[in-house]
């Protein structure tokens, strides 16, 4: 079954934005690199339950098992622990969500 991946960064404030962006760009190259990766969904709210603070991406995988062999590549790549530290310093907190992707039949 396949999973939907999302990730919501509270942001510092209103300037980490572009920075946030920049690094972003960094994260997909570096997945791009090792592949199999599927492509991200960036959001911004503008209205509703989160504020214009948070950094949204969302993704969907054909499975838990694919999702987790790509992190562990990830994980173990030279070019993950700088950039991941970096993005640490531009955000108050992290919070993953992981969902089912559910069809009507």
């Amino acid at each position: 079954m396949a999973i939907m991946e999302r990730w919501i960064h509270q942001l510092k404030d209103h300037d980490a934005w572009d920075e946030i962006m920049v690094q972003e760009k960094q994260w997909v190259e570096i997945e791009q690199s090792l592949g199999g990766f599927p492509s991200k969904r960036h959001y911004q709210p503008l209205a509703g339950s989160e504020d214009s603070l948070k950094f949204i991406w969302e993704r969907e995988w054909d499975s838990m098992s694919t999702m987790e062999q790509h992190y562990e590549k990830l994980m173990t790549d030279e070019n993950t622990a700088e950039l991941g530290k970096k993005t640490k310093e531009l955000v108050v907190s992290i919070r993953r969500e992981l969902f089912f992707v559910r069809t009507l039949s």
